[in-house]
């Protein structure tokens, strides 16, 4: 159990990791994510909008602020999965649109349905495409959680200055040695006498 000592440095070690709070500070954090691999010209095809893809760098720098280069990665495999959902649901949505352009028949009722049983296939390989980004989204997701836990656990731990101000209040208030001092229970068969000399 933690001491209050503890949870007060604990307490304010909190206070300093809680991001920028400036607006200068936060458009620099923000533009965090454009130093990654992301930000190439190739990673756009005809009909894509890089804008939108900076605008979804800067929401999701905004929002989860990564600090190392192991969290900038997995922002990075985040977004490119994400990305790349959104084009798989444009060419999902295409391909229903070409194959039912070439239905043999007029009747809507049926377009749909010879429209899969051209193109089946295809439609399955896309649903594997995007199960597999959704899982790769998820992983990442998961994986940046897991590190940002674990750095925010390391700063919690009290730093030198911290220690120095948790010692001065150590001197300032110190514990009673009676505090210090465990209570125990003699177990039944034993006398005081024997108990004593063991302790």
């Amino acid at each position: 159990m933690s001491t209050q000592l503890q949870i007060d440095a604990n307490r304010l070690n909190s206070q300093k990791s809680t991001g920028p709070v400036t607006s200068e500070g936060k458009t620099r954090s923000s533009q965090n994510a454009l130093k990654s691999g992301l930000d190439s010209e190739s990673l756009f095809i005809r009909g894509e909008d890089p804008e939108q893809f900076r605008q979804l760098q800067n929401e999701y720098a905004d929002r989860f602020q990564p600090a190392t280069p192991d969290e900038r990665f997995q922002l990075d495999l985040i977004l490119r999965n994400e990305w790349l959902l959104r084009r798989v649901m444009r060419v999902e949505a295409q391909l229903w649109n070409f194959y039912t352009a070439q239905s043999s028949t007029e009747s809507e009722q049926v377009a749909l349905g010879e429209a899969f049983a051209k193109a089946s296939s295809i439609f399955m390989r896309l649903q594997r495409r995007t199960a597999q980004l959704e899982r790769g989204y998820q992983e990442a997701y998961a994986e940046l959680m897991r590190l940002q836990a674990e750095r925010q656990e390391a700063e919690n731990i009290a730093e030198p200055a911290d220690l120095a101000s948790f010692l001065t209040s150590a001197r300032t208030n110190p514990v009673r040695p009676s505090a210090l001092v465990a209570t125990h229970t003699v177990p039944p068969g034993r006398d005081h006498a024997n108990l004593a000399l063991r302790l």
